[in-house]
């Protein structure tokens, strides 16, 4: 991940070689000074400026709408042949531009995960992208229901208008891009390096999927015990060791893929006897309605720790995540302050700031791991 002053310092040099207009806004249906032109040289030059030596093709920019209908941005994917390689998205309404990018082998971008929800090779006019939020976008079918990259469904008639209490795990989740181009950070602290691994990478190497098991799976990589990059069947032991199940046949919304659920109390049981079948000796504990202070304190201590929550808002779906870090972040242009959780999502490589507003969640549960 980049560091908070290689980031500026990307986002500096793009200003000065006026790839990064600093005025660039929606009016109606046409984007004004975020041109796709535009969009493809500041996605070319974030590629140069982070990877050099990097080459990818990229594709024609795609341009996304918001909930209303106004243009908002473009998103940029870049190619090897037919494999992916990354994506920027490039969004009018974020302060610096860049939403989110990745760059690595088979890193799919919002429009291919579109196209794989449809099954179908959709050119760019055939693309009416909506963004629900910062991580998700859809495409609306002609029975009335929008389909997301994340492989949720739902109806036009219940895409979620601006409230109090958020629907959606991205409405809770700040990209370290955006912190550190719109932020000031107040206050941080980590337990070591900060990294993440993707869903993506999960499904290539072993066939399965669960939250809880990734979040496992990266500590273990943390604790230097195992990796899934050279190890991926220690994921498929972490899945029996913690009693995943498979989910039923009506959730199996992935072909060829297993996804699965994991009982939280019994995470950290399983890990332990997963380390110990390693040679490593680990423990854990189970805090039930953890509050900010349980996390700080174990980040405090150089220890990872999970966190397993629901949205009060969001319906039944859980999410298990790893927690590596803190952070006390101030927006820059309206002046609030949040206290964040800096965690790997489980979905993508680069880490986020998760918010932890107690009001925002049915539960929030901890396993702290102990080494």
């Amino acid at each position: 991940m980049l560091s908070r002053k290689e980031f500026l310092a990307i986002v500096a040099s793009m200003v000065a070689s006026n790839l990064l207009p600093s005025n660039a806004f929606a009016n109606d249906d046409e984007l004004t000074v975020l041109s796709p032109e535009n969009a493809q040289a500041i996605a070319n030059n974030l590629l140069s400026c982070t990877k050099p030596g990097f080459t990818c093709i990229p594709s024609e920019p795609i341009k996304f709408y918001d909930t209303s209908g106004k243009a908002q941005g473009y998103i940029v994917e870049f190619y090897r042949a037919d494999t992916p390689y990354g994506y920027v998205v490039i969004d009018s309404q974020t302060t610096g531009l860049i939403s989110s990018y990745s760059f690595s082998k088979n890193r799919a971008g919002p429009a291919t995960q579109l196209r794989a929800s449809r099954n179908a090779h959709l050119n760019q006019s055939e693309m009416h992208v909506i963004m629900l939020n910062p991580l998700e976008f859809g495409l609306v079918d002609n029975d009335g229901v929008m389909r997301l990259n994340t492989n949720r469904t739902i109806s036009l008639n219940n895409i979620p208008q601006p409230s109090s209490l958020p629907s959606s795990w991205g409405d809770v989740m700040v990209g370290m891009g955006e912190v550190y181009s719109n932020f000031t950070i107040l206050k941080e602290n980590y337990s070591g390096e900060v990294r993440g691994i993707s869903e993506a990478t999960v499904e290539a190497s072993t066939g399965r999927y669960a939250c809880a098991v990734t979040a496992l799976m990266l500590a273990s990589e943390l604790h230097g015990i195992s990796s899934i990059y050279s190890n991926p069947n220690d994921y498929l032991k972490l899945w029996e060791l913690t009693e995943t199940k498979p989910l039923p046949e009506s959730a199996q919304t992935k072909p060829g893929i297993i996804l699965g659920s994991t009982t939280n109390s019994k995470c950290g049981p399983g890990y332990s006897r997963f380390t110990k079948s390693k040679g490593t000796t680990t423990s854990s504990y189970y805090v039930s309605n953890a509050l900010y202070s349980t996390f700080q304190s174990h980040v405090d201590s150089k220890g990872y720790s999970l966190i397993h929550g629901r949205l009060e808002n969001g319906g039944n779906i859980g999410h298990v995540m790893t927690v590596q870090g803190y952070a006390t972040i101030r927006q820059n242009q309206t002046g609030n302050t949040n206290q964040m959780l800096v965690v790997a999502d489980g979905w993508y490589m680069e880490p986020v700031c998760l918010n932890v507003k107690a009001q925002y969640y049915s539960y929030i549960d901890a396993t702290l791991l102990y080494r």
